[in-house]
């Protein structure tokens, strides 16, 4: 499928304050989001990331690698991306290794890990088998690697991928972020009915208009 099919659009939480929703709700009403973007005539897919994919934004983390040479004993900042089951698929880069999240992913389920090539590149250099290996936030719980994924250019084609961690949306609890889709419809028909369906979270929600991802990354 080419990329022209491809939408995404962001939806910032800056209103949520207003909401006074706690986590719960508001992880209730992402999902409840997707859900009615899923069913929206035209729309073949949804997904979600946090910051989101070929956006520009960035979220940083420490982790660390038991065993690697690079980041055994010293942590090293990494990209960090929250995602739902799927979001590879729909942008069109599936595992080159391993798998991709699955519901099964859930809070209460034990937390998992993917990783990009750039990550095992820099970290763990000659690897053959990253599958085996675990990585911590924390330094206390370790988090098994279950996939490797190409290096998605989420900053733009001119900026170097850097290496970044993919975790289930589910076990970390970002809010809100930005939404990619799959749709026949154009990007003109697309807005009034993503407009429609964000505006049902609160009387303060907004979205930006969608934009195909080779808009964004041109």
């Amino acid at each position: 499928v080419c990329s022209s099919d491809l939408f995404t659009f962001s939806v910032p939480d800056t209103w949520m304050g207003k909401a006074a929703w706690t986590a719960q709700q508001a992880t209730a009403a992402r999902q409840d989001l997707l859900s009615r973007l899923a069913a929206a005539p035209g729309v073949t897919e949804v997904g979600f990331g946090s910051p989101g994919p070929f956006q520009g934004g960035m979220s940083i983390t420490s982790v660390q690698v038991p065993g690697s040479e690079a980041i055994g004993r010293q942590p090293a900042m990494v990209n960090l991306q929250q995602v739902t089951p799927g979001f590879f698929a729909i942008i069109g880069s599936t595992p080159v290794m391993g798998r991709e999240f699955s519901p099964d992913d859930a809070a209460s389920s034990p937390e998992v890990a993917i990783v990009n090539q750039s990550f095992v590149r820099a970290f763990l250099p000659g690897e053959r088998h990253p599958l085996n290996r675990v990585l911590s936030f924390d330094e206390k719980t370790f988090v098994p690697i279950v996939g490797v994924v190409r290096d998605i250019a989420h900053q733009g084609l001119k900026q170097k991928v850097e290496p970044t961690v993919y975790v289930p949306v589910s076990q970390r609890g970002a809010n809100f972020g930005t939404v990619v889709l799959r749709s026949v419809r154009s990007g003109e028909n697309l807005a009034p009915v993503i407009r429609r369906e964000v505006e049902k979270l609160g009387p303060d929600a907004s979205a930006s208009d969608p934009k195909t991802i080779r808009r964004l990354i041109d």
